[in-house]
């Protein structure tokens, strides 16, 4: 990770746009502030309902619930927020594919320091869950349901501390699904760009920029999602304008178009800075490739094997497909490395 400012405030990621900075915070406020009081104990998660997590149902709270829950639903929305910026790459919480995912890890972060647990140890959880939710699409089809079951399944994990629910009822239940959900994650809808669901597109685009790679052209520079600063866009690493099945006359802006391409397809987009990806432009990859380094190579998963092909292109449509097949597999291979490292420090298994 790339060093942490030295202090942060909320705006930074709850920000919807500059005239209304907050109102994605109170949204997130009253639905958390509505669950924790609707329930005598937090302990007292099978007694939650779906209208609970509707912020309508704050209107029928009394001012002893808002005062009383108001201080601890603020304080775990901000560290919330942290979580999400930091260790998931999503600059603002309009990046978070389904904003329900957000009530579960506020639900257990209201806990955290009240736990005899180390707080390094409840964030892997928390990541492991995330980057799993999103890449197996358990929140695709009954998010309201799902997010129930994910706070019951969060609590009973970490602070109930049974550990083999997490590995049986989530990993286990779901390996199969893990980048390979039919329609959404699978390796046939992200290659050949078959309406991938803008969910993947932006999950994808999110865990690359929270492993903080170096820029392309300024190496001395590493993204990261939490510096206003930086001007961010997701390049084509195999520029659409250097598509060698293209006519002259299609041009660079009716291909971007063509959401049907296969260069368009997520696994071809990395984020580098926007000035950066204005002096690449459709330069040819072969032209500027083998001028990245090794470890900008590495952090973008760049298949190494194929760079000695970039000039040698005579089945353009071939090597496309090639190339991203080779880096779905290192992205995906990444990530589950990152799992297992993340639980290693505690009792689940992976």
């Amino acid at each position: 990770m790339d060093k942490l400012p030295e202090s942060w405030l909320p705006a930074t990621f709850y920000a919807r746009t500059q005239t209304d900075l907050y109102a994605e915070f109170k949204n997130r406020y009253l639905i958390l502030l509505s669950l924790v009081s609707n329930i005598e104990n937090m302990k007292d998660y099978d007694k939650i309902q779906g209208e609970f997590i509707k912020k309508s149902k704050a209107l029928d709270l009394d001012s002893i619930q808002i005062n009383k829950n108001t201080p601890k639903v603020m304080k775990a929305l901000k560290d919330s927020g942290l979580f999400l910026q930091y260790r998931c790459g999503l600059k603002t919480i309009n990046d978070l594919s389904y904003k329900l995912m957000i009530v579960p890890v506020s639900y257990i972060l209201m806990k955290k320091d009240r736990m005899d647990i180390d707080t390094k140890q409840i964030l892997n959880i928390l990541e492991v869950w995330y980057w799993f939710s999103i890449f197996s699409g358990t929140y695709r089809d009954n998010m309201n349901k799902r997010c129930l079951l994910d706070i019951e399944l969060l609590y009973k994990t970490i602070i109930e501390k049974n550990y083999d629910l997490f590995e049986k009822e989530f990993l286990n239940k779901y390996k199969d699904r893990f980048f390979n959900f039919e329609d959404y994650s699978d390796k046939f809808t992200l290659i050949n760009n078959n309406d991938v669901p803008s969910s993947i597109k932006n999950s994808l685009k999110q865990y690359m920029l929270s492993k903080c790679p170096k820029d392309f052209i300024n190496e001395e520079t590493r993204l990261n999602s939490w510096n206003t600063d930086f001007k961010i866009e997701y390049h084509h690493i195999i520029p659409l304008g250097s598509d060698l099945n293209s006519t002259i006359s299609e041009s660079n802006k009716r291909l971007r178009n063509n959401k049907n391409h296969i260069l368009n397809s997520p696994i071809n987009l990395a984020p580098i800075l926007k000035s950066s990806n204005n002096k690449i432009s459709n330069k040819p990859i072969e032209r500027y490739i083998k001028a990245l380094s090794g470890l900008a190579v590495e952090q973008h998963f760049i298949p190494e094997t194929l760079l000695n092909q970039v000039e040698q292109r005579y089945d353009s449509g071939n090597f496309y497909k090639k190339f991203l097949e080779e880096r779905l597999k290192k992205i995906k291979v990444n990530l589950q490395n990152e799992l297992i490292y993340l639980l290693s420090n505690t009792n689940i298994n992976y």
